[in-house]
């Protein structure tokens, strides 16, 4: 079972990196980390379940999503955007990806997706 579930998210990492430049790709949380280098600068378009939302913070707001996918430490991405959530809600994201990204002050992110457009599901 665990290969059937290797082999898909390695299928998934490669239909991603044969589409067209620009499109945004579904992509799981344990695929944005496994494929996060080159994904940096892409759009990629992320699912799943609000879990904390930290508003206004360097004029965006930073959601915590998570969807089921990942390892401990892994399982969750941050993104940003102007829109709003709210925890408990499950919501679709349009973003750009940035791998290991240094804000200063101790905010490294492995990865991160900014600028996002969110739609509720």
């Amino acid at each position: 079972m665990k290969k059937l579930v290797r082999i898909a998210s390695l299928l998934s990492l490669a239909l991603l990196f044969l589409a067209p430049a620009g499109t945004a790709h579904a992509i799981s949380i344990k695929a944005l980390y496994a494929g996060r280098t080159k994904l940096n600068g892409k759009k990629a378009v992320v699912s799943g379940r609000v879990i904390k939302i930290n508003k206004n913070i360097m004029g965006k707001n930073w959601i915590h999503l998570k969807d089921g996918t990942g390892s401990k430490g892994m399982d969750e991405v941050v993104l940003t955007t102007s829109q709003s959530a709210k925890p408990g809600e499950r919501v679709s994201a349009t973003c750009t990806v940035s791998a290991d990204k240094d804000f200063g002050a101790g905010y490294f992110y492995k990865v991160i997706l900014e600028n996002c457009v969110l739609k509720p599901l």
